[in-house]
């Protein structure tokens, strides 16, 4: 993103890499345990390549929030899906 001028000037790139580093240095983990710590985690992005199941993980979270009581429902996070695709298309298009 740097070479195409999308990633902010002030963002250095010895800061990316400390963030990666950290990043890859993190145990891994089952992602259902991380979103069901809404305590620890208000918000999350599930990242991953085509094919990788990202999509069934939203509807998986969807249907279990559509499931749950309605006085239970409104305190759970509500899952939202933002195809960055969709959005790369639309600006690009202008």
């Amino acid at each position: 993103m740097r070479e195409t001028n999308e990633l902010e000037a002030e963002v250095e790139l010895e800061e990316l890499e400390r963030y990666k580093r950290v990043y890859l240095e993190q145990p891994k983990r089952c992602v259902v345990d991380i979103v069901n710590e809404q305590q620890t985690n208000k918000y999350i992005v599930i990242l991953g390549d085509p094919g990788s199941r990202k999509s069934t993980l939203l509807k998986y979270l969807a249907l279990n929030w559509a499931r749950s009581p309605l006085n239970n429902s409104l305190s759970l996070s509500v899952p939202v899906l933002i195809e960055l695709r969709t959005h790369l298309y639309a600006a690009a298009r202008g």
